[in-house]
């Protein structure tokens, strides 16, 4: 039996529109090319640095910077995990491959391929190329 390959949906839907920056920060789903990856992270690691010494500088006499820089720390630390699983997305990877991040010396090698690798031409199990 011959089955018309045109009429199988596409369980990718590349019809709908960009998601939004705030969607894109906070969620794992969908791809990020190495020029997103880069912009989240030097971001993520700005704001962080920021808040890290802003707190420092209001609180030194205090005690309460540490918790501060941590209250700071979660959610940058939630954007650089969310922005590394999307951008194993764009590889076709399983965000899974981030676990691989604690091993040393193998997180230095995985970081220089999240940043130096293409990403799939075209749609991949992950979602459409959005850039």
């Amino acid at each position: 039996m011959h089955v018309a390959t045109d009429t199988i949906p596409s369980p990718i839907d590349t019809r709908g529109p960009r998601p939004s920056f705030a969607q894109r920060a906070v969620t794992g789903a969908g791809r990020a090319g190495r020029g997103e990856f880069l912009a989240f992270h030097i971001g993520a690691v700005a704001i962080l640095l920021v808040a890290s010494g802003t707190a420092a500088v209001i609180t030194a006499d205090s005690g309460a910077s540490g918790a501060i820089a941590v209250a700071a720390a979660l959610p940058a630390f939630w954007f650089l995990v969310t922005n590394s699983v999307r951008r194993l997305h764009d590889l076709d990877k399983a965000g899974a491959y981030l676990l691989l991040a604690f091993v040393p010396i193998v997180s230095f090698g995985l970081l220089l391929y999240m940043i130096f690798s293409r990403g799939t031409d075209g749609a991949n199990r992950f979602g459409p190329v959005l850039g």
